[in-house]
C-alpha cells in the first residue's frame, strides 16, 4: 500500500508541475505554450517528466509483483 501511495504522489507531483509550467508559459502570452515552456523551463519540465515516469513505473512494478504473488 505504501508503494502505491508513493507512486501516486510522484505521478501527481509530476503532472502538477507540468500543468503549472504550461500555464506559466501561456500566461506570459507565448503562442504554443508547450513549446514555449520547453524553451524557457527545460529543467522544470525534465523533472516533471522524470517524476511522472517514475510514478508510473513504480505503480506498474507493484501491480505486476502483486499479480505474480497471487499466481504462486
Amino acid at each position: 500500500m505504501k508503494t502505491l501511495m508513493t507512486s501516486a504522489a510522484l505521478l501527481l507531483t509530476g503532472i502538477l508541475i507540468l500543468s503549472f509550467t504550461k500555464q506559466t508559459a501561456a500566461a506570459a502570452g507565448e503562442a504554443g505554450s508547450m513549446q514555449a515552456a520547453w524553451t524557457y523551463y527545460p529543467g522544470t519540465l525534465a523533472v516533471s517528466l522524470v517524476l511522472t515516469v517514475l510514478g508510473l513505473s513504480l505503480f506498474f512494478w507493484k501491480l505486476i509483483s502483486q499479480k505474480e504473488s497471487l499466481q504462486q
